[in-house]
């Protein structure tokens, strides 16, 4: 019953402002958005169009990087991510209260939609996989091309190091292989 004929693929790239000492991945509330990607399928009677949308979250013009985001996730359709159920969504609704903004709607139905909601399919929850699986390893089981000069761990220092081109790629070709894989479980049910 899922809406695949309006879909939208999301991932975003994040930095923590917090640092674990030990080196580990630090806990979601502790990471803000630098970048996201959004590729949008949807149907038409000649068949699917396409779109894809990257935004940059730049210092002091974060309400208006999450104004988007929301403008771009599907108040109807449904929104796809690979860990977003866990990671994306939660990210999103707490870095847009911080800034205040409460009225995000779209944001707010992905963030609040429960395991194998029509609002939002977690690629995580169809393939049984669990937190911690990487998109890299669901990937290269199918032979689907990701992550081939950036990996998530090097974000951080590129978009420090003001590199925006490299997390801008490196975002859009995560969003891509997530639409992939997507298609792959859609194709298997």
């Amino acid at each position: 019953h899922y809406p695949y004929e309006h879909v939208v693929c999301y991932d975003l790239e994040t930095i923590a402002d917090q640092e674990m000492q030990d080196g580990s991945f630090p806990p979601w509330p502790r990471h803000r958005p630098v970048a996201g990607s959004f590729l949008t399928a949807e149907w038409s009677p000649v068949g699917y169009r396409f779109k894809l949308d990257t935004l940059l979250c730049r210092e002091g013009r974060e309400a208006e990087f999450y104004r988007k985001v929301d403008s771009l996730l599907p108040p109807g359709g449904m929104g796809v991510s690979l860990n977003g159920r866990n990671f994306d969504n939660a990210v999103l609704r707490l870095q847009a209260q911080r800034n205040g903004l409460f009225d995000l709607r779209n944001i707010a139905r992905q963030a609040e939609s429960s395991r194998f909601d029509v609002a939002h399919l977690d690629l995580l929850d169809v393939f049984g996989a669990r937190p911690g699986t990487s998109l890299a390893e669901l990937c290269r089981a199918l032979s689907i091309p990701v992550k081939t000069s950036v990996t998530g761990g090097d974000v951080a220092d590129l978009w420090r190091s003001g590199n925006v081109a490299a997390v801008k790629a490196y975002v859009q070709e995560d969003v891509i292989a997530t639409y992939i894989l997507h298609l792959h479980a859609a194709a298997w049910r």
